[in-house]
C-alpha cells in the first residue's frame, strides 16, 4: 500500500475551510509504527487562507512524529516548509495552471519531489514539467526523436525537475479516462520515476490499485 492512513486537519464546508474536531485534528499522535500519511485529500494543507494557528499547531504534530512520512499534496506549496519527514508533492487537478505552479518547485525544500495528479478527467498538458529547455527542440509539439541534443536523450524529454514520484488518483464520482493515465504513465516509464495509479472509479466503485493495460502501478521510491 502506498499509505496506511489518510489525515484531515481541516476541510472545506459550505464554501469556507473548517478545523477539524480535535480526535481528527490530533490522530497523527496516536500512531505508534512508521507508517506513511497522506495529508488534505478534503482541503489543501498549504491553502493560503488557512489562520496561523492552525497551521502552528499541525506542524508541531509533524515535528513530533518523527517515524510518521507525512504526504503532503498541494496546489500552493510553501516554499519555507523544512519538514524532514514530509514528502511535499505538486498536486495537480482538471483546473490547476501548471506554469505558475512550477516557478516555486525549484526552490522547495522537498524530501522527496513527487506530483500528485488528483481527480483528473480530460488530458491535461503536462509537457512543461519535462520538456527539455534546450532551444534545438522549441519547435516540437509531440513526444518524438528529434536532432542529436547535448542536453537530453534526443526525444526532447527529461526529469529537469528531478521528479522521483508520480502519483494518479481517480476521483470516487467521475471517471479518470485510461488514455489519460496511459499519457502520465508514460512519462514516468521513459524517464524512470517510479509510478503509482492509486485508485479509479470503475463500474461505479471506486477501486484501490487499479490496473492499467493489465499492470498494477505500486510504485514507490
Amino acid at each position: 500500500m502506498m499509505y496506511h492512513k489518510t489525515w484531515n486537519p481541516w476541510i472545506y464546508e459550505n464554501g469556507g475551510l473548517r478545523r477539524t474536531a480535535e480526535t481528527t485534528f490530533y490522530r497523527p499522535l496516536k500512531y505508534k509504527q512508521p507508517i506513511r500519511i497522506l495529508v488534505g485529500t478534503e482541503a489543501d494543507f498549504f491553502d493560503p487562507n488557512i489562520p496561523y494557528s492552525w497551521r502552528k499547531d499541525a506542524a508541531e504534530i509533524i515535528v513530533q512524529k518523527p517515524n510518521i512520512t507525512f504526504l503532503i499534496p498541494s496546489e500552493h506549496p510553501d516554499p519555507t516548509c523544512s519538514f524532514t519527514n514530509a514528502w511535499i508533492g505538486l498536486k495537480i487537478t482538471d483546473h490547476t495552471n501548471l506554469k505558475p505552479l512550477l516557478k516555486s518547485i525549484e526552490h522547495l525544500p522537498f524530501v522527496k519531489r513527487w506530483v500528485f495528479f488528483d481527480g483528473l478527467t480530460k488530458e491535461k498538458d503536462i509537457t512543461a514539467l519535462f520538456k527539455c529547455d534546450s532551444p534545438i527542440h522549441f519547435n516540437e509539439s509531440k513526444w518524438h526523436h528529434a536532432y542529436p541534443c547535448s542536453t537530453c536523450t534526443g526525444d526532447g524529454y527529461l526529469n529537469k525537475y528531478l521528479i522521483q514520484w508520480i502519483v494518479v488518483s481517480g476521483s470516487n464520482v467521475k471517471y479518470i479516462p485510461t488514455d489519460v493515465v496511459r499519457g502520465i504513465c508514460n512519462y514516468a516509464e521513459a524517464l524512470k520515476i517510479p509510478f503509482y495509479y492509486k485508485q479509479a472509479l470503475i463500474g461505479g466503485k471506486l477501486i484501490r490499485d487499479p490496473y492499467l493495460d493489465e499492470v498494477q502501478y505500486t510504485q514507490i521510491p
